[in-house]
């Protein structure tokens, strides 16, 4: 694991959690237990979304106090550190929503707060949301190459709000100005 994400106790600490949830439940451990065993990991997919909003408190004031340069790499290793460690919670929210499920099914017994895993896997997805709506890999490939390219003066036309003529106007007129003035 790259160092934004084993310096970051809370976002190991998600990811070996969910792992670990994952892993009991899906290598062939008993679906049968007491009810508290049912319940215990009820409790577990309803701390998951603190837990992540914990992880990337840290993980984001580690890459506002890196200074003025923040490397590329560390960047980059955080966010997939993050994105890694939500995929692994999503799939350890659905595992426990399934054998939970299951067993609700099977026995005719409920497991205390059961209903709440879907508030809690809409609360996950909202913050995934949010916190990468706008962050790009710097590494990755864009899904959408740039358009083409375009002519200098037809870029600060677009920018200014106006065509390419107009803002030749706008520059000739500005270099008469200029002239007859002086520099400013």
């Amino acid at each position: 694991m790259s160092t934004a994400v084993s310096d970051n106790f809370p976002l190991q600490y998600t990811l070996d959690r969910a792992a670990s949830v994952r892993g009991f439940l899906c290598n062939g451990h008993s679906p049968d237990g007491p009810d508290r065993m049912w319940e215990t990991l009820v409790g577990v997919a309803l701390d998951f979304p603190a837990l992540l909003r914990a992880a990337w408190r840290v993980a984001f004031d580690g890459l506002r106090g890196g200074g003025d340069f923040i490397p590329t790499r560390l960047v980059e290793d955080t966010r997939n550190g993050l994105l890694h460690t939500f995929a692994e919670v999503e799939e350890a929210m659905r595992v426990i929503r399934e054998a939970v499920g299951d067993w609700q099914r099977r026995t005719g017994r409920t497991a205390a707060r059961f209903e709440r895993i879907a508030e809690a896997t809409e609360e996950i997805r909202q913050l995934k949301e949010e916190i990468f709506r706008h962050w790009d890999s710097f590494l990755e490939p864009m899904e959408e190459p740039p358009g083409e390219p375009i002519p200098v003066d037809e870029a600060f036309a677009r920018l200014a709000g106006m065509d390419k003529e107009a803002w030749l106007r706008h520059v000739e007129d500005y270099k008469r100005k200029r002239k007859t003035v002086g520099p400013e």
